[in-house]
């Protein structure tokens, strides 16, 4: 019986280990699959369009900034790629996400407290080879979906 639930022991260790290593390679994979995308979006032929106006404060009676949304649409599909919205109040916030076939992918961050920041997203959530993973990163997934839906309602 001690040999069995040795055995067991051994089994379950020696799995559980390996499993973890394929999953990190898995998400390796995607990271880079992500990046090659997102430099072919970036040197594609692409048509854009933008809008610019001002942001308000949650009431929407006093002007606190000023908001640039680029949309960035495939020449030959007409499919949306690449929306990049900066937002500019106290401080200058850039923004660039990127979609595939209809779904978020990848979020680029440029700001004064983050000099350079990607959001890997698989699903609905985030990936990250630390595991690390905040609320912000929730906030701007749910941002991705709703400037495509109101992008994609627009046009």
């Amino acid at each position: 019986m001690k040999l069995k639930s040795i055995f067991i022991i051994l089994f379950a260790s020696t799995f559980f280990s390996c499993g973890s290593k394929k999953a990190s390679a898995n998400m390796d994979e995607h990271i880079n699959a992500t990046n090659a995308y997102a430099s072919k979006v970036d040197n594609g032929a692409l048509i854009s369009e933008s809008i610019e106006g001002a942001l308000t404060d949650a009431d929407g009676f006093r002007d606190i900034g000023t908001f640039k949304q680029t949309v960035y649409f495939d020449g030959n599909t007409k499919q949306l790629l690449k929306i990049n919205n900066v937002e500019k109040t106290t401080q200058t916030i850039d923004e660039t996400y990127y979609y595939k076939e209809g779904n978020l992918v990848l979020i680029s961050l440029l700001g004064p407290d983050i000099k350079s920041r990607m959001i890997y997203v698989k699903g609905s959530k985030a990936i990250h080879p630390t595991g690390a993973v905040d609320g912000r990163e929730k906030i701007l997934i749910e941002k991705g979906k709703r400037l495509r839906k109101e992008v994609l309602k627009n046009n």
